[in-house]
């Protein structure tokens, strides 16, 4: 083989190698531009969660529980409520009832789990 052959050989194999560099060199770039992107995005996500959680704990301590309850006019419960609730508990049976009898015809899901993902059986009531 002479060397014109050769060049003919090793020319396109020189240029597709270095298309191949800067494929994978623009694509690296590009691939941490995202990376930065989805960082920043991560940081300012944390700072909101931050900010809500201080909101949380400002909202549910106590004494700002105190003062709304006292600017509504709510007060403790007294044990005298909560026997007037026990008693009337045959009430609350009841109601019970009431909403087993208006739901008995309604189908009952239930759901089962498989290995990797879920399945539906419905169950008809006592005919």
């Amino acid at each position: 083989m002479n060397l014109s052959r050769l060049n003919y050989l090793f020319i396109p194999l020189v240029i597709l190698t270095g298309y191949g560099l800067f494929f994978v060199k623009d694509t690296v770039i590009h691939s941490t531009h995202r990376l930065n992107e989805i960082k920043r995005q991560i940081s300012l996500e944390k700072e909101k969660i931050s900010i809500i959680k201080a909101e949380l704990t400002y909202l549910t301590s106590g004494s700002k529980i105190r003062d709304l309850a006292f600017k509504l006019g709510l007060r403790a419960s007294e044990a005298s409520q909560i026997i007037d609730d026990l008693s009337n508990s045959g009430e609350a049976k009841q109601n019970k009832k009431d909403f087993a009898e208006i739901h008995k015809d309604k189908p009952k899901w239930r759901y089962k789990k498989l290995p990797g993902k879920y399945i539906s059986t419905v169950s008809h009531g006592k005919k």
